[in-house]
């Protein structure tokens, strides 16, 4: 007990509380450290070594895969048709030689399934280059995300499934450049998205609460981030330039945010989902207020939309702050 008073790490609200948990014997002392951390809100120092130890890992396995990639675009007179294809299959092979050799549950096993799914796509554009099929790069990319679903099934890693929408993310978007008679404009392509990656997010979500490898909410983010993406775009599409764009495009803006507070503030706590609408709403609302105090004061606009936006940002930083204190 005396430890917990003495300690200047932890706030007091958080040492309030845990001293609070063990006085009524809720909590046993020998777990002080960890109900402090939860309390507090801080990751243990062994979760961020094993968080930094697996993002190195995964950048110098992709800048190894940029490297090959360039080496053979700089040398692609003098490296022969078969040396090309050799280079980029080998990468192919070794990553799946990897997978069964280290097993599947392994972190070296996991990371040769994605190294070989992410080497497939440069071995189709090499195919393509060498050849000359004629595909459009958007097939590259369909065709690419097609063939890795296996991989996704057996590896059972988020990681895959990220890649995944990634590639479709960016086939329509491709599709959508090369047909000049359907070409969607940039609302349509915004609706596109929010409505592609918000089906994405609620099948993942509803997913990962029978699947349990697909429970991390670091992946589960990401859909989520890219639907409020497309729907902020369009929300300030209608507040910029009003001509350009309908009432309804604010649609899927409230829709993020109504959905998302449910989902992450009352049925599930997800502190970074909340920083991220917070910052839409805020971005939205600067640039409102901007946009009608700057047009009518001109210079003393600056001013005043600073401020507001200075107040607004430490009110959502004190909201969040509260929220992270809350008892899980």
């Amino acid at each position: 007990m005396v430890r917990i008073m003495e300690s200047q790490t932890w706030t007091g609200e958080a040492r309030r509380r845990v001293v609070a948990w063990i006085a009524d014997g809720h909590l046993h002392a020998n777990n002080l450290d960890a109900a402090l951390d939860a309390v507090d809100g801080r990751l243990p120092a062994a979760i961020w070594r094993r968080d930094v130890d697996r993002l190195l890992l995964g950048l110098g396995i992709l800048l190894s895969l940029v490297g090959l990639l360039v080496f053979i675009a700089a040398n692609w007179e003098g490296v022969g048709k078969s040396s090309r294809f050799i280079l980029v299959e080998s990468v192919v092979v070794m990553g799946v030689s990897v997978a069964w050799w280290r097993g599947l549950n392994t972190r070296s096993g996991t990371m040769g399934v994605i190294t070989a799914a992410v080497a497939v796509g440069p071995l189709f554009a090499l195919i393509g280059q060498t050849y000359q099929t004629g595909a459009d790069p958007w097939q590259l990319f369909a065709v690419w995300c097609g063939l890795i679903v296996p991989w996704v099934v057996i590896a059972r890693t988020p990681v895959l499934v990220i890649l995944m929408l990634a590639l479709a993310n960016t086939a329509l978007a491709l599709w959508n450049g090369d047909q000049p008679r359907i070409r969607l404009h940039e609302q349509s392509l915004a609706w596109l998205g929010f409505l592609f990656n918000g089906v994405a997010l609620v099948v993942w979500e509803m997913a990962a609460t029978r699947v349990s490898w697909l429970d991390a909410r670091w992946a589960c983010r990401l859909p989520a981030l890219a639907s409020l993406v497309s729907a902020t775009g369009l929300a300030l599409a209608v507040v910029i330039d009003e001509h350009s764009s309908t009432w309804y495009d604010l649609l899927p803006m409230g829709l993020m945010l109504c959905t998302g507070w449910w989902a992450y503030r009352i049925r599930r706590r997800d502190l970074g989902l909340l920083a991220a609408g917070a910052l839409a709403l805020l971005t939205l609302i600067a640039a409102g207020v901007g946009r009608l105090l700057i047009v009518h004061a001109n210079v003393g606009g600056f001013l005043i939309t600073g401020m507001i936006v200075t107040g607004l940002t430490a009110g959502a930083a004190i909201w969040l702050r509260k929220v992270s204190q809350e008892t899980p």
